[in-house]
């Protein structure tokens, strides 16, 4: 048969609380000091609770209440306790100075307690499989710069080349001046020869 070990959680019921925020405390610390100072573990605010009031403990399978000196004493019932332990039990009705609370005590079974918290893991910065990826993804960034470039380069080269045709095509034929001259004194020789040959006109 599974056996499980008992853990208690001790509990602190306002009966008559001045402030509301004091109904309820719950008690799972092996130690929870009380009083109306803000660094208690539970915070009573009432005019009639001490800074630092009393103390409560829990050793193996039991609570135990300690005065800690305070003005306007503890008590459970109707009977002052002082800085000598004195044991719970269940039900039992505290008084610090004027504020009154019940002690209730819960067993819970193993299962039920609060896992503590663990740890997170480090992950590694880079797993095998995230430096692949990364490593591929460098390649096809690469490539496709690569290739853009060429692509670039061959519009610029195309671009120029046409530009440079269609310049030549645009510009008009010059004939060079040796050529004008030649051509001239051609044209003035055929002239005489035609005058020489031409047959004299006799006056009548």
């Amino acid at each position: 048969m599974l056996r499980f070990r008992r853990h208690s959680v001790g509990r602190l019921l306002a009966i008559n609380p001045v402030d509301p925020r004091s109904r309820e405390f719950t008690l799972r610390e092996p130690q929870t000091s009380i009083g109306s100072n803000e660094s208690n573990d539970v915070v009573v605010r009432d005019p009639t609770v001490s800074k630092q009031h009393a103390i409560l403990k829990r050793r193996r399978r039991r609570w135990e209440l300690v005065d800690a000196n305070s003005s306007n004493g503890t008590f459970l019932g109707d009977s002052r306790i002082t800085d000598r332990p004195t044991s719970l039990a269940d039900g039992q009705e505290i008084r610090f100075g004027g504020a009154r609370f019940v002690f209730r005590e819960t067993r819970l079974a193993a299962s039920q307690r609060e896992a503590p918290a663990r740890r997170p893991r480090k992950k590694s910065a880079f797993s095998l499989r995230t430096a692949s990826a990364l490593v591929v993804l460098a390649l096809v960034v690469g490539f496709a710069v690569t290739q853009y470039l060429s692509y670039l380069n061959y519009k610029r080269s195309r671009e120029h080349a046409l530009s440079t045709q269609a310049d030549a095509s645009a510009e008009p034929s010059v004939a060079s001046p040796n050529a004008t001259h030649a051509t001239s004194e051609l044209n003035k020789g055929s002239a005489l020869s035609s005058k020489a040959n031409a047959p004299a006109s006799h006056a009548p």
